[in-house]
């Protein structure tokens, strides 16, 4: 091979290499897919005025859109409190736009004021971030960002575009001398062709799995003439089992229920409320619930196990103060409701789901709480725990956005603040193993999908600002007595609602030492009913409740210093 084909080769090898070996970039703030993107490093420790240090930026593309990465030396909020500057040459020609660093930026995008101005044709116009198809990720302060742009239509009537080849400057305009990425002149990069590759997921519910449906209807949207219909699409189209839904003010759960009902009226339906707007419609009874705050925990009585689904919605906008003491609030009660100490003691191992409207859109604090376990405020809501029975952090499930590049669950057109991952699922991934997940936005599907699910295009639009959550969730097989470890113990209860008689069965309990008591919900102990060894394979006891009042009651079971919990109904 002669140096003239050798040269051809290697620049094919690269081209090749450049088009085809890099991966698809998602915004769902895992930077894994962006190791084998283009990178530019700017030296460190280059801002002698204490602004912000950029380290590196890196870049990529596919045929709808450009993709930014961003690394700092310091935490930020990318939409807010900063003067980070995107400087970008799109036609790469020096003689259009601003001059900057060499380059003629048709582009300069002001991070910290969430807008923008765009050249074209010696014409100057302001832009938002709709205008320009801007999306940035988190919306929680992050020493890491990734962001994308619109190739095309982007302001079609004045004809801006991302050309085949860019330069971009990136500056911090907070300080005198601020760091400039790079020091001087600007970095080139090469757009390739590359089809999108969007996220698996199915629409469909996956086999054998308990679907659940998380979605702020903004303001009763499900009771509003022009909500309404759009929600009811949605809702029929992903078919869930349980749906937890935020900002439902002025109706009631049972309201809410009959709704569900009529699309779905083949089920029974269950219900539960905490005011002022959580509510939770199920196919599986709601045996407890309880509010923090305004967010409710309802444990579930699913076929499989017991399920604890927690629904919430938290302060939106710049209250970190607030979202921080209800979340760590809320991770307190979880703690205690594992060690038995709550109105809801949680038996060991029972799958626990976090879902809803969070608004982490200040600092990255409160995130970490509900995550880590990792409490703020010590001193009036108790010490850090590990959230999962295994010892370790929850999961977040981070759904991706129905056929698009992301992790997207809120988006605003008429809002300075661009789209963005307000809502979340959240999991114990030792217990349950989520096989399906995405945020549903119809104006990214195509018409075959819309007319498959009867869906119309601006459903979303029309429905809510928030994106429906959908997760499938298998929750372990359907408990069968037949199929139970015989080394361990099986408690059975009944009846339920009892009214004279309430018997217990404790089997393969034989030699072990139980204390069986009954107390109210709020701790009181109405009676005790067995402490002893058990002296028997089946062991069975009853105890008369004639002389308790009417109401839910527990019976905590003590074997071998392991607790166990029933939920008894009385009626007299």
């Amino acid at each position: 091979m002669n140096m003239k084909n050798y040269l051809l080769f290697l620049f094919v090898l690269l081209l090749i290499e450049q088009t085809y070996g890099q991966d698809q970039i998602i915004l769902d703030e895992n930077f894994n897919d962006w190791e084998n993107q283009v990178f530019f490093e700017d030296p460190g420790s280059d801002n002698p005025n204490n602004g912000i240090d950029i380290l590196s930026l890196g870049v990529s593309n596919d045929d709808e859109y450009i993709y930014f990465n961003f690394n700092f030396d310091e935490e930020i909020n990318i939409q807010n409190d900063n003067d980070l500057i995107l400087y970008v040459d799109s036609d790469n020609d020096s003689n259009t736009g601003l001059s900057i660093n060499g380059i003629g930026a048709d582009l300069r995008y002001f991070f910290g004021s969430r807008d923008g101005i765009v050249t074209v044709n010696g014409q100057t116009k302001f832009v938002e971030h709709y205008d320009v198809g801007l999306v940035t990720i988190p919306t929680v302060t992050s020493s890491q960002f990734e962001l994308l742009f619109r190739r095309q239509g982007i302001l079609d009537a004045n004809g801006f575009a991302f050309g085949s080849t860019i330069r971009f400057v990136l500056k911090d305009n907070a300080v005198s001398s601020g760091d400039t990425a790079p020091n001087s002149g600007s970095y080139v990069y090469e757009l390739t062709d590359k089809i999108i590759e969007y996220p698996i997921y199915s629409i469909d519910p996956a086999l054998n799995t308990t679907r659940i449906l998380s979605m702020n209807v903004l303001q009763d949207g499900l009771f509003d003439i022009n909500q309404r219909d759009a929600i009811k699409d949605i809702i029929s189209a992903t078919r869930p089992d349980i749906l937890a839904f935020q900002e439902i003010y002025d109706h009631s759960s049972e309201q809410v229920k009959n709704v569900i009902a009529d699309l779905f009226p083949s089920s029974d339906w269950y219900h539960g409320q905490v005011q002022p707007d959580i509510i939770v419609v199920s196919k599986y009874p709601i045996l407890q619930s309880f509010a923090t705050d305004g967010n409710g925990s309802f444990l579930i009585d699913h076929p499989a196990r017991e399920l604890l689904l927690v629904n919430v919605h938290l302060p939106c906008c710049d209250k970190d103060y607030d979202r921080q003491q209800e979340v760590d609030k809320l991770m307190a009660f979880i703690r205690e409701s594992k060690m038995g100490n709550s109105i809801i003691p949680l038996e060991e191992n029972t799958p626990i789901v976090i879902v809803g409207d969070m608004n982490f859109v200040g600092l990255n604090r409160q995130r970490k709480t509900l995550l880590e376990g990792d409490i703020n405020d010590v001193n009036n809501f108790g010490g850090d725990f590990n959230p999962d029975w295994d010892g370790t952090a929850l999961k977040d499930a981070v759904c991706p956005t129905t056929s698009y590049p992301g992790s997207i669950t809120w988006s605003n057109r008429f809002s300075s603040f661009g789209p963005g991952r307000l809502d979340y699922i959240i999991y114990t991934d030792s217990q349950i193993e989520l096989k399906n997940s995405f945020a549903l936005n119809t104006l990214f599907l195509n018409q075959d999908q819309l007319d498959e699910y009867n869906l119309n295009i601006l459903d979303t639009d029309n429905a809510s600002d928030h994106f429906a959550l959908i997760a499938d969730f298998d929750l372990g097989s359907i408990v069968n007595t037949a199929s139970v470890n015989k080394k361990s113990v099986q408690i059975k209860t009944w009846p339920n609602p009892a009214k004279e008689l309430v018997q217990i069965s404790l089997t393969y309990a034989l030699g072990k030492k139980a204390e069986i008591v009954m107390v109210s919900l709020d701790g009181k102990t109405y009676r005790k009913i067995f402490n002893g060894k058990i002296n028997q394979k089946y062991h069975e006891l009853d105890f008369d409740t004639k002389n308790l009042p009417s109401g839910s009651y527990l019976i905590k079971i003590r074997i071998d210093d392991k607790m166990h919990y029933r939920r008894i109904k009385i009626i007299q």
